[in-house]
């Protein structure tokens, strides 16, 4: 699972110019995941990415809206 928190500030923004509707298509398209889900955490726009990560040496590979947009991430693998 890839979980990602984008604040309310710079996620605004960034669906103002359109730049995160085509970061997160992208990733989703690269991904291909299980689920993915959206939501409000801590006042952060968050999102929850289920996919199937088939050894660990792909962690460092896979992409998230915050390496791309500057902000908040976190990694969590359930197998």
């Amino acid at each position: 699972m890839r979980c990602f928190s984008i604040p309310v500030e710079t996620g605004n923004a960034t669906i103002g110019d359109g730049s995160l509707p085509k970061t997160i298509e992208s990733i989703l398209n690269e991904l291909k995941p299980e689920a993915a889900y959206f939501a409000e955490e801590n006042g952060n726009r968050t999102g929850f990415i289920f996919f199937d990560l088939k050894d660990t040496s792909q962690i460092p590979t896979v992409p998230s809206p915050g390496s791309l947009l500057s902000t908040r991430k976190s990694n969590s693998i359930q197998q």
